[in-house]
């Protein structure tokens, strides 16, 4: 199916929730808010869907203490609540349990918790978790395995970071979020493209199939192999199968 304009893709995207809602027999959806733009895009994406309960959740884990200021704006730009849970203290006595040092696995288990909450809120009050990952995410693994790519809708997973710049600006999405610089929040000053060693713009470019640097294409195919594992999900061996012998004896 293809689409002339963005605002037809809306449009589809609307129906396609809403359907795929209804057809799970679910009374709507609950979606994490983190005061980016992935996650404003979501919520400006269901808001105005008819006939569905949506929830909002904005779960803390030492977060950037500036989110508040756009859930704010999100609230009331479109009349709805975020709610707030503070889950440092699960999060601390979780890595105190388990004795957690290394770093990547620190900032790791606050996704998976976030997510733990999410689904258990849902499944609460039969509800689809509707998911944040757009294609440039997708395509270079920058997710937490088990974490923010878990999801019943992914809506946003065959946009590219660029569309959703310009489908926020067509759902009203705050342009002080729309401004914000990318991050995953989950340490301090956190930011993406300084992690993915090449911008959103480029990776934009690249999944269109229209050539960028040497080093940035490399970069991103690379990326793309070392998470293969996170990509393509769990593996799984051949099937047993029982061999016929035929006894010719």
């Amino acid at each position: 199916m293809r689409f002339n304009t963005l605002n037809e893709y809306i449009v589809y995207l609307r129906n396609w929730i809403y359907k795929e809602t209804k057809n799970a027999y679910k009374s709507g959806v609950v979606i994490g808010i983190s005061g980016g733009i992935d996650s404003a895009c979501c919520l400006a994406l269901c808001s105005q869907i008819k006939n569905i309960k949506m929830e909002n959740y904005y779960i803390d884990i030492d977060s950037n203490k500036k989110n508040k200021r756009f859930l704010l704006e999100l609230e009331k730009k479109f009349k709805v609540k975020i709610n707030s849970i503070n889950a440092t203290s699960i999060y601390k006595n979780l890595i105190k349990l388990l004795k957690i040092r290394e770093k990547k696995s620190l900032i790791n288990i606050k996704p998976r918790l976030r997510m733990l909450i999410l689904y258990a809120i849902a499944q609460q009050n039969n509800l689809l978790v509707v998911g944040t990952l757009n294609a440039d995410e997708i395509y270079t693994g920058y997710f937490t395995k088990y974490g923010d790519n878990l999801s019943d809708l992914s809506p946003l997973a065959n946009l590219t970071k660029s569309e959703i710049y310009k489908i926020s600006k067509l759902l009203n999405v705050p342009i002080s979020i729309i401004k914000r610089k990318p991050s995953a929040d989950l340490y301090p000053r956190q930011n993406d493209e300084s992690e993915l060693k090449v911008s959103y713009s480029e990776i934009d470019l690249f999944l269109k199939n229209i050539p960028i640097k040497k080093n940035s294409k490399k970069r991103l195919l690379n990326l793309n192999k070392a998470n293969k594992h996170k990509i393509t999900g769990s593996k799984k061996p051949l099937p047993y199968r029982k061999i016929k012998s035929d006894n010719y004896l």
